[in-house]
């Protein structure tokens, strides 16, 4: 079960939003609930204005333990040394407050990885510092909490108030924060249960049915779209891409000449062992990336119509995350006019899907969606091989009816 807060939420009256308060030394303070009680960020805010204001209330109130019947000067003194003691408190981080780990985990990893994933370990590690109890001494982190914690997301997936899928990244984002507590002894050692020899630890995930599109409903779309969204669908059928990938592909990873794209995927780029694709481009796909590149030779291909990129993820200075993705928003514009709910990254899962269904090509799939290569003689044998992926690629364009 969730443990308490910090603070207590005051529901609101007569239209009125609630807010959340504290009660402190006689008096009640309050602060913004923000959209609601659920509104996680609005509650962390409102924790650290309370914490900043119970110091200003410590500085400004005397300490009942000062001898009161001292001389006046030596009380002027114990007044002032009480006072500083707080004010010194305020700029000391404390060492075992979970919430405050948790925040120096998030900080360090925003240097290392996207937007959107350090929003997502954030929202996962907030969850379990609110099922935690926010102030909890992060010493006391044990196996034995790992495995109640566990036990409540597989409650939740099971009541399908959280996505299967969800219950097992919220674990595993907890998991990385432990080992990186443990890399810099903050903890000694790591839970037992976190062996994966035990399983004890595992959440079953739903194997959903994988939504692909028919040749109909995908020449069908090829035929409603505007020139730019044709585009994108085509660099989705060709290449495997994803919007990521087609906002971040750059001048020097296409081959003008040869009429290639020559690259590694977005998402695993930095991985040694995710190999360097070069895709044969279609000459529809050719055609119309020639017509919409943008004119700098060291900048991204495609632009959007205010010259930035397609894709884009931030963290404002309140630090909500936001993003903005030009290629679904024309999909899903599309999507209205040809009447159909099929997910955007179905068109890659389409083209995967009957490269594996060919007998002739069904080795291929993995390369032409980037991925690494999983068998010992593909890591360290075996080159790729490039021209029987150019067949694949040809043979995939006729079944589009594009070659």
């Amino acid at each position: 079960m969730p443990r308490s807060r910090k603070l207590t939420w005051q529901a609101g009256t007569a239209g009125r939003t609630g807010r959340w308060r504290k009660k402190y030394r006689g008096r009640s303070y309050y602060f913004s609930g923000g959209r609601g009680k659920t509104d996680q960020i609005a509650y962390e805010y409102a924790v650290q204005a309370w914490e900043k204001k119970r110091l200003e209330v410590d500085a400004a109130t005397p300490n009942p333990d000062l001898n009161w019947s001292a001389d006046p000067l030596q009380i002027e003194k114990a007044v002032w040394s009480d006072r500083l003691n707080v004010l010194q408190r305020s700029d000391e981080p404390h060492e075992a407050d979970l919430q405050s780990h948790i925040n120096r985990f998030l900080e360090a990893k925003r240097a290392t990885v996207s937007a959107g994933r350090a929003n997502m370990l954030r929202l996962h590690l907030n969850r379990f510092s609110e099922w935690c109890g926010n102030g909890m001494d992060v010493t006391e982190l044990a196996g034995k909490t790992l495995a109640e914690y566990h036990q409540d997301l597989m409650e939740q997936a099971r009541a399908k108030s959280l996505a299967s899928a969800t219950a097992k990244e919220c674990l595993s984002s907890v998991k990385t924060f432990l080992r990186w507590l443990w890399q810099r002894d903050v903890i000694p050692t790591l839970p037992r249960i976190m062996d994966g020899r035990t399983q004890q630890l595992k959440i079953p995930v739903d194997n959903n049915e994988i939504v692909v599109f028919t040749v109909a409903e995908i020449k069908s779309l090829l035929s409603k779209a505007s020139r730019r969204t044709k585009l994108y669908i085509l660099l989705m059928l060709n290449c495997g891409m994803t919007q990521k990938d087609i906002a971040d592909l750059l001048h020097s990873e296409v081959d003008w000449k040869a009429k290639r794209i020559v690259r590694r995927r977005s998402k695993t780029k930095s991985h040694a062992s995710v190999p360097i694709v070069r895709y044969r481009l279609w000459d529809e796909t050719f055609k119309l990336l020639l017509a919409e590149r943008s004119p700098g030779k060291d900048e991204r291909v495609l632009l959007n119509t205010n010259g930035k990129p397609l894709w884009q993820e931030m963290v404002d200075e309140s630090g909500k995350y936001a993003k903005i993705d030009n290629i679904k928003s024309a999909y899903s514009r599309l999507c209205k006019q040809a009447a159909t709910s099929k997910p955007l990254k179905s068109l890659k899962k389409t083209s995967a899907s009957l490269i594996r269904g060919n007998q002739k090509y069904t080795s291929l799939e993995s390369l032409f969606l980037g991925h690494a290569p999983q068998s010992m003689s593909d890591r360290h044998y075996a080159i790729a091989p490039q021209a029987l992926l150019d067949s694949a690629i040809v043979w995939l364009g006729g079944e589009y009816g594009l070659e």
